[in-house]
């Protein structure tokens, strides 16, 4: 099928919740021109669901959706409300819970002893660096000694154990809930008492944190040996020298390697550059990225350009010999744009150096709209024959016909739409 005709594919979506109601609404357009719109409103109380597509027919059309699905997929729903219901208000706000991680993070370093220092130059690809390297070996006797100090501030620790106390009951415990969280340190009490039982004691975890000069991170690397000697490495290295930036995140256990690495120019808090992901050195994936902002993802948000593309050694690792030039010669681009209240995603496909189409994704976040049940006027009830028959004699094709024809969608398509409304008018 002709695909050409497809410049771009836009999808919009909203969602609000009042108390037990849901209500959904997405818009797909083309080529510019939105073409067909849904609204979803759902009452997770009772289950009535009504749905309209306004562009056919601004009538909405209302069912029982309990009626629809299994006794047991209606009680799940209603359970899965209620747990969300609960989980929003289960979770600590977020700088309370950082302020939590932070206070056993300290706890925990505070028990380490005897860190020695290096001076040590780091280096991924042609970017280097001179740090300082902080080293400190976590054996079973100072992982104990952790345990303790962090066992004792949990005895007065009034946050940790209302946090402890709302998820057991969110994960069905409530029969324990008022001792859940004194069962917890009873169990960290049994566990210190019998510390040899649950840890080896020949154990040692080798942690060493690299520091430039001003004192920022620039790498981390943890190295430790499991009962049956095999040693794994979690390495993360991020050097700078000027406006050259490098990564690379490894990943080394039992004799294979997976690691994230490549270098850029950093301008301000974006990075354009290039990336792989690497598999025993052979590139599975290929990254190219533009004006990407860094500061920007540490709050979860995407701004800026990515291309991915299959690595040359994709064909080697995966065994694929038929289709690994079409995969080779495949890309997709994403451009992203976020906020704290909105975000959109275009996705492109490339093929050849030549566009096939890109899809946008649109959001926002905020005060919610108002989502009410429809008037029973506005409503056409699917178990009713009369109320149905109306509907579809109601249905406006004209006005979806028009404005595929707006968004120049193929000849051939609105010859199929236009053949399956003829089947249904006779």
């Amino acid at each position: 099928m002709d695909m050409s005709w497809i410049d771009e594919v836009e999808l919009s979506a909203d969602a609000s919740i009042k108390d037990t109601l849901y209500g959904v609404g997405a818009t797909i357009g083309c080529n510019g021109v939105d073409i067909i719109s849904g609204n979803v409103i759902i009452d997770m109380e009772d289950g009535s669901t009504f749905i309209q597509i306004p562009e056919l027919n601004k009538t909405y059309i209302g069912m029982d959706l309990y009626e629809e699905v299994s006794e047991y997929e209606a009680e799940l729903m209603q359970e899965m409300q209620e747990a969300s219901a609960e989980l929003l208000k289960s979770c600590p706000d977020k700088a309370k819970f950082e302020k939590m991680v932070a206070k056993y993070l300290n706890i925990a370093i505070a028990s380490m002893e005897d860190v020695s220092m290096d001076d040590k130059t780091i280096k991924v690809e042609s970017v280097k660096q001179k740090c300082t390297a902080l080293t400190v070996t976590i054996d079973a006797d100072t992982l104990k000694e952790i345990l303790e100090a962090v066992v004792e501030e949990m005895e007065e620790d009034e946050d940790l154990e209302e946090l402890i106390t709302n998820l057991a009951s969110l994960a069905g415990y409530e029969m324990y809930e008022d001792e859940i969280y004194d069962m917890l340190l009873e169990e960290l009490e049994y566990v210190l008492e019998d510390f040899e039982y649950y840890v080896d004691e020949d154990m040692e975890v080798v942690m060493t944190v690299y520091v430039d000069g001003k004192g920022e991170i620039k790498g981390r690397e943890i190295e430790y040996e499991d009962y049956w000697g095999d040693t794994t490495c979690i390495s993360i290295l991020m050097p700078k020298k000027g406006s050259n930036v490098a990564y690379e995140y490894t990943l080394e256990q039992y004799g294979e390697t997976v690691s994230f690495i490549g270098t850029g120019k950093e301008s301000g808090n974006k990075v354009t550059g290039e990336f792989s992901v690497k598999y025993n050195g052979a590139s599975l994936v290929d990254l190219k990225v533009k004006d990407f902002n860094t500061e920007d993802l540490k709050k979860l948000q995407l701004n800026g350009e990515v291309e991915v593309s299959m690595g040359s050694g994709i064909s080697k690792v995966l065994g694929m010999t038929e289709y690994a030039a079409a995969v080779e010669d495949s890309s997709i681009k994403m451009k992203a744009k976020s906020t704290d209240s909105s975000s959109e995603l275009s996705i492109g496909v490339i093929y050849d150096e030549e566009s096939l189409g890109t899809v946008t994704m649109t959001s926002k976040t905020g005060k919610a709209s108002s989502v009410k049940i429809p008037n029973d006027k506005d409503v056409a009830y699917a178990d009713d024959e009369d109320d149905m028959e109306e509907w579809l004699e109601n249905v406006d094709w004209d006005n979806l016909i028009e404005k595929m024809e707006n968004a120049d969608v193929s000849s051939d398509i609105i010859d199929e739409v236009e053949d399956i409304v003829d089947m249904l008018d006779y």
